[in-house]
């Protein structure tokens, strides 16, 4: 498959005053990809490099590990995680996570929306005025649901959790939204643009690309998105297209606002990857 497409620029990091997030405070680092770049696949192997080399927690862990205090505090257990091996613990938390815990979920969510009003009413609006099937218009406010609330126990700085880490590692956050944006809402890169201006912005954006072809290979191979799979040649082409344009709409907007935002090229072996990702880290540890 040929790839007339611009590329992703290899942006140098520009540090803000003070640190790429607060000073002392953990740092809130997105990670941005197409499908298929193997963005999943190389933050496990990421983990597995330990938490001495690879300092990050991802959010899901976070947000497992108030949801699991949450859910045994009453029997006086909810400290029991910070007790166990990084490894073990990572696993209890990533399985945290997927408890129900309605009252925190739901408190979460509303305090979000309170400080983040702007962005509920935008993307209410565009939800509303896009033109795409009532189906996908429930997918897209179903998942931002799930993200507002996770976002802000995974944020909140009154209760530091397991956070001894140093970075907050979000691979489903708001810029990995703007793919979804765009593929059931047929958001334009103008359009990602604008989400951009409303959403909470990163301390560091990581973004892991891959030539088209590299990533055409692995979709073919591992099997196309179910929710939007393309039918055709010509179907997989303009997904391509729409995806590769979704991510360079992010990164440009980002980098406007002043976010810092590095490249990975997540070719070559995960674990020589995984480890040009730890080294990026470890040298941004303030």
């Amino acid at each position: 498959m040929s790839n007339n497409a611009r590329t992703i620029p290899g942006l140098p990091l520009i540090d803000k005053p003070g640190g790429i997030g607060p000073a002392g405070g953990v740092r809130r680092v997105e990670i941005l990809g197409m499908p298929g770049v193997g963005k999943t696949f190389l933050l496990k192997r990421l983990r597995r490099l330990g938490g001495s080399v690879a300092p990050f927690l991802g959010y899901k862990e976070r947000v497992g590990a108030l949801k699991f205090r949450y859910r045994w505090s009453r029997y006086q257990l909810g400290f029991i995680t910070d007790l166990l091996p990084d490894a073990i613990a990572r696993r209890a938390l990533r399985g945290g996570y997927q408890y129900r815990a309605r009252e925190l979920e739901t408190r979460a969510l509303i305090d979000f929306v309170e400080s983040h009003q702007d962005l509920a009413v935008w993307l209410i609006g565009a939800v509303d005025a896009a033109d795409a099937a009532a189906r996908d218009k429930v997918l897209v406010l179903s998942w931002f649901h799930r993200l507002f609330a996770d976002y802000r126990l995974a944020t909140d700085s009154k209760d530091s959790g397991r956070c001894r880490h140093r970075f907050l590692m979000f691979d489903e956050g708001f810029a990995q939204k703007a793919v979804s944006l765009a593929l059931h809402l047929n958001f334009t890169p103008a359009m990602v643009g604008e989400y951009a201006t409303h959403m909470p912005s990163p301390d560091l954006l990581i973004v892991i690309d891959a030539p088209d072809e590299v990533i055409f290979q692995r979709l073919e191979q591992r099997g196309w998105p179910s929710w939007v799979a393309p039918t055709d040649e010509e179907g997989k082409r303009r997904f391509m297209v729409c995806c590769r344009d979704a991510v360079l709409a992010m990164v440009d907007a980002l980098a406007a606002r002043g976010v810092s935002v590095v490249t990975v090229s997540n070719e070559g072996s995960g674990e020589s990857v995984a480890k040009r990702m730890a080294s990026l880290l470890s040298a941004h540890q303030g």
